[in-house]
């Protein structure tokens, strides 16, 4: 694994290009194409070689991502901070309650969960969270890279309807015309699916609901990753719709993560990149359908301008 990602960040590094084409057809047997792109895969790949998707750092990193959801009045979507560092060495345990996340600001994953402090392993977590701080998450996804990672204690988010681990609502919202670069019209956010992650610890699902609860993974998630059953519909389906359709309206593509707990709903994270941008558990008509609204909104000279 270790030889492998040093040829990767040497290959990406050479020509970022022929890295992500390479990964493309890996995934989808195919070759891409960057300058024309057919799918939401190509057009987030295209879109990283350009140096203006840059501008995305501050959205993807955790803590000041909290800025914008406050500018658009969700300040109540947050969960508490209780704690910033730059060292895990700094956190005070003493002052945490006895439940609570540790996370890092600039990666995925990672997350260490304590709920019991009487028992927690804090000399593990000192060391597992001084180890992600100093790594670099990802270069072959180029924003991460301009983030200053932080360590910082959360509040711990429970569920009494799902008590292993909570299901992460992933709203894949395209085509926000008014404010975003590349757009040429004011258009409303468009939802083409719900992606819905369950049992995160346990036993891994995916399920694909469209914005009425229909589920429709049949045809939107390759077999690998599909699941037998259905999802609860969450009680706050409706709000987390129109709060995913506000976070991203100022964007061309996002994927907003959120939280329902019956009583409250929660901000969990604005992704640009989900997979790298390869999206492997998607099928081709999946991406193909996510991409229709940006393909339709983009000006038409979004793939030639540097």
């Amino acid at each position: 694994m270790f030889v492998r990602d040093i040829i990767e960040k040497n290959l990406f590094r050479a020509n970022a290009s022929l890295y992500y084409a390479l990964r493309y057809w890996r995934h989808r047997r195919r070759i891409p194409h960057f300058k024309n792109p057919s799918d939401l895969s190509e057009y987030l790949l295209a879109a990283q070689l350009k140096p203006d998707f840059m501008r995305f750092a501050p959205f993807a990193d955790k803590i000041k991502v909290r800025d914008y959801i406050r500018s658009k009045g969700l300040s109540d979507l947050l969960p508490q901070i209780y704690q910033i560092v730059q060292d895990a060495n700094q956190i005070d345990f003493d002052a945490l309650p006895d439940k609570f996340v540790l996370k890092t600001n600039h990666g995925c994953g990672g997350h260490i969960v304590c709920k019991n402090k009487t028992v927690f392993d804090k000399k593990k977590a000192v060391e597992t969270l001084n180890f992600l701080v100093k790594t670099t998450y990802s270069i072959m996804e180029p924003h991460y890279t301009y983030i200053e990672p932080v360590i910082y204690a959360e509040q711990l988010i429970e569920c009494k309807k799902q008590k292993d681990s909570l299901s992460d609502y992933k709203f894949m919202v395209c085509n926000a015309g008014e404010g975003s670069a590349g757009m040429k019209g004011k258009n409303k956010p468009v939802i083409p699916c719900i992606l819905v992650v369950c049992d995160r610890y346990i036993d891994l699902k995916f399920y694909v609901y469209d914005t009425n609860w229909n589920n429709i993974s049949e045809r939107w998630l390759k077999s690998n990753h599909r699941h037998q059953g259905n999802v609860e519909r969450p009680e706050n389906l409706q709000k987390m719709i129109e709060i995913a359709g506000k976070l991203g309206e100022d964007f061309e593509f996002v994927r907003v993560d959120l939280y329902d707990v019956g009583d409250s709903v929660y901000f969990s994270e604005l992704t640009f990149t989900p997979a790298g941008g390869y999206m492997p558990y998607f099928t081709d008509f999946a991406l193909r359908e996510m991409y229709r609204p940006i393909k339709g909104n983009l000006d038409s000279n979004f793939f030639s301008r540097k």
